[in-house]
């Protein structure tokens, strides 16, 4: 209350009346500026048995402690250490050769790169069957991302240009005089299937 009544009125010389949203709003103000940009740091008990229940329980209370006031925020210290020793075995035996090797993994960003044309060969025995495993001409999803409208929307089928180009045919689009010969057949199995109907 003393911070909403410490605040200046939107119009000068106006009474401030706090309303139900007023005090909800702020407390939810102040629980986010003890919290911090991230959640404190979990406190494990003493002997250091719990079961998952007991540990979500216990989280929890200690997240409300801290949005609270009752207890002050333990920020999550630096990770040390690396991957255990039989990972990084396991990993040499399978010819990883660590960050800076061209068949080990490339840092976060970077591409991986390397003297032979594996990777490109790898790419391909992965890529998506069907028109997601290829780029779409006409709205120029990429490649595994969905078709889009003209105002941005997720489509639930692919272009027919794309269709085209997974099936291994032309991307190109139909011309004026194919698109009437299509709309002629189109009424002329109407007019068939209407006419069969009666």
């Amino acid at each position: 209350m003393a911070r909403y009544y410490g605040t200046p009125p939107e119009r000068p010389g106006e009474r401030l009346w706090i309303q139900p949203h007023h005090v909800k709003s702020g407390w939810y103000a102040i629980r986010k500026e003890r919290l911090g940009e991230t959640l404190p740091a979990y406190v494990p008990p003493a002997d250091g048995l719990e079961t998952g229940a007991e540990f979500i329980a216990r989280r929890r209370a200690q997240i409300d402690a801290v949005a609270t006031g009752h207890m002050p925020a333990r920020p999550v210290g630096a990770l040390t250490g690396g991957p255990a020793r039989n990972v990084i075995e396991e990993l040499a035996a399978r010819g990883f050769a660590g960050a800076g090797s061209p068949r080990g993994l490339a840092p976060v960003g970077q591409r991986v790169t390397g003297d032979d044309a594996e990777p490109a060969v790898a790419l391909d025995q992965v890529r998506r069957p069907g028109p997601l495993g290829v780029a779409c001409p006409s709205c120029k999803a990429a490649i595994g991302h969905r078709c889009r409208t003209s105002r941005g929307r997720e489509m639930n089928v692919a272009h027919p240009a794309r269709r085209r180009v997974a099936e291994g045919g032309p991307a190109r689009f139909e011309s004026p005089e194919e698109i009437e010969q299509r709309r002629a057949r189109l009424l002329a199995h109407f007019e068939r299937t209407s006419g069969e109907a009666s």
